[in-house]
């Protein structure tokens, strides 16, 4: 969706870095430890798709990998995948494309 709005991809990328490494993180913990609202921050995109994917170098130490995928992170990870497919396709029927 940031890539439909900033025509410039340098712009994008460096965008989408800084939400995810600086943005995300401080609004999670901020939600965590201020707000008393930790079970929202789940719902964040990046910690949605962290509860999915997990860190892979965990399974060449002694921590015990991830067998199984809990169905309410999947749940949210589906529900963001429709949001953003809906949102582009309004966004691209708005535009004149030709």
């Amino acid at each position: 969706a940031v890539a439909l709005l900033i025509k410039r991809s340098g712009i994008t990328i460096a965008f989408l870095l800084f939400y995810v490494y600086m943005i995300e993180p401080i609004l999670a913990q901020l939600m965590l430890y201020n707000w008393n609202m930790g079970a929202i921050a789940e719902f964040l995109p990046v910690n949605a798709i962290n509860n999915i994917i997990r860190f892979p170098f965990y399974k060449y130490g002694l921590m015990e990998t991830q067998t199984t995928v809990d169905p309410m992170d999947l749940t949210i990870l589906i529900g963001f995948g429709i949001g953003f497919y809906l949102l582009n396709r309004h966004l691209l029927t708005r535009r004149d494309l030709t």
